[in-house]
């Protein structure tokens, strides 16, 4: 799943994979990297060692940008939660298994709407953090 830094809306979602079999990072390679412009990046957490279009802790040029980055990743994991509380996350699903992706979809779908209505609050990074000064410069040298 991926999430928009700016709104915090999911604004990528892509599986389901079956527990162990695929990591996240391989999951971004084959999926999320795919589709992002050239110039795109995304924050994602030291378990992604790949380089190019993820910035992960070791990436972060100053500590100001890395607590921005954390608080962005604190946030995605929030939003994980919210699927957690559908049994979509970490459970196994006793349907037919051609069904899950749909189930899946259909989860994120409303995850994602109770955020556009204000049902479900995530929180906004910037109540945090306010973006670094220098976060638009540092990714672009």
């Amino acid at each position: 799943m991926g999430v928009c830094i700016a709104t915090g809306w999911i604004v990528w979602f892509h599986g389901p994979f079956r527990c162990g079999s695929w990591s996240d990072e391989k999951i971004a390679q084959y999926g999320l990297n795919q589709i992002l412009d050239w110039d795109e990046l995304y924050i994602a957490d030291g378990g992604y060692k790949s380089k190019g279009m993820v910035l992960n802790p070791d990436d972060a040029v100053s500590q100001e940008i890395n607590d921005y980055m954390q608080i962005c990743r604190t946030r995605h994991e929030t939003i994980n939660t919210l699927f957690k509380h559908f049994y979509i996350i970490g459970n196994q699903f006793h349907r037919d298994v051609k069904k899950h992706g749909l189930f899946a979809h259909a989860v994120a779908n409303i995850v994602q709407l109770g955020i556009m209505f204000d049902e479900l609050n995530p929180f906004d990074v910037y109540d945090h953090f306010e973006e670094p000064d220098s976060w638009q410069n540092e990714w672009e040298t």
